[in-house]
């Protein structure tokens, strides 16, 4: 699993709010996700569906790698099986932006 400090890419957006608990609240609409995925993409790094949920809040990661596609943009799927936080395993899509759009590229 990916691993920062501070920060992840893609949760800038993210607000902290509360007294003793950090609760971390995320802009949920579709826009946001996608700019939340497109910028950790950015950074060089694959993004896990695990990742995804667990970390920047976006609950159907497919969906947004779909319309960032829909959008040109060049993100290929490998598939793994990771385990969750509780422990169980599933078959996650990884997803990787490779560089240019698919404009560029025709």
């Amino acid at each position: 699993m990916n691993e920062y400090l501070g920060t992840p890419p893609g949760a800038e957006n993210a607000r902290v709010t509360g007294v003793g608990e950090k609760q971390i609240h995320f802009n949920t609409s579709t826009s946001a996700q996608r700019n939340a995925i497109l910028s950790f993409l950015r950074t060089g790094e694959h993004l896990t569906t695990l990742y995804a949920r667990e970390t920047l809040g976006i609950m159907h990661p497919a969906m947004r790698v779909k319309e960032l596609r829909n959008q040109s943009h060049k993100i290929i799927t490998h598939w793994s099986v990771e385990e969750d936080v509780t422990e169980t395993r599933h078959r996650v899509a990884s997803y990787v932006l490779m560089s240019g759009t698919l404009e560029e590229t025709a």
